[in-house]
């Protein structure tokens, strides 16, 4: 699974060599998987409040192969997470979603949900959160978007078109909303992150609401 992360939150850092430290950044050599060439890699352990710690790894080489990892740290947690997030105003748009790779996303008011490993990783704020499914599912829905939906041949001559189907308007009204809640005109809505590893977090704390529940055994999952 890929890792996305917004720049406006991760900022590189020059670490002193010796033993790895917290919001500390360490960079050593690697061999790059695309073209085995030497690269750095840059890792970091934070330790976020009312979190756990979180190990952060970044290799992007000239190449133009990039690779990011988030791993949280210690054990298995006994608990799977669900966080419930009501988007009131810009200011929870801009509040900090670290989303691990093993974590699910709906959005109750699209009626719209990711199923775990869908979206890969990532550490940004709700308001990239939103961005990045708006293009996933662009990406993942080429033929959605663009001249195929306005028109469709009705005929091999290429002189008649019918009009965009039912699923084409609604896919695009879907892909407006999304867009329309990152730049803060639809509020309030709701963002739910689940998580069965318990390795995502949205911060701060205040007004969010967390529900654990234990791992179903014979299932491998959580269910909140």
């Amino acid at each position: 699974h890929s890792i996305e992360f917004d720049d406006r939150i991760i900022v590189n850092q020059t670490a002193d060599e010796g033993e790895i430290g917290r919001d500390e950044v360490v960079t050593f050599s690697t061999s790059c998987p695309n073209c085995h060439q030497t690269t750095e890699t840059n890792m970091c352990m934070i330790d976020i409040p009312h979190f756990k710690e979180v190990i952060i790894m970044s290799l992007d080489c000239d190449c133009g192969y990039k690779s990011k990892e988030i791993k949280g740290g210690g054990s298995i947690p006994a608990f799977g997470t669900k966080i419930t997030l009501t988007v009131k105003d810009s200011r929870d748009l801009s509040r900090e979603v670290l989303k691990s790779d093993t974590s699910g996303v709906s959005i109750p008011d699209l009626d719209l949900e990711l199923d775990e490993g869908s979206l890969g990783g990532m550490y940004t704020t709700v308001e990239g959160l939103l961005l990045k499914i708006h293009d996933r599912l662009v990406v993942a829905n080429p033929f959605g978007i663009g001249d195929s939906v306005i028109k469709n041949h009705t005929d091999n001559d290429g002189g008649s078109f019918s009009g965009p189907k039912d699923e084409h308007i609604k896919f695009n009204a879907l892909l407006t909303k999304l867009k329309g809640m990152a730049a803060g005109g639809n509020f309030p809505f709701v963002v739910i992150l689940s998580d069965p590893l318990s390795n995502s977090f949205v911060g701060p704390i205040p007004e969010i609401a967390i529900a654990l529940s234990r791992q179903a055994e014979n299932e491998g999952s959580t269910k909140c």
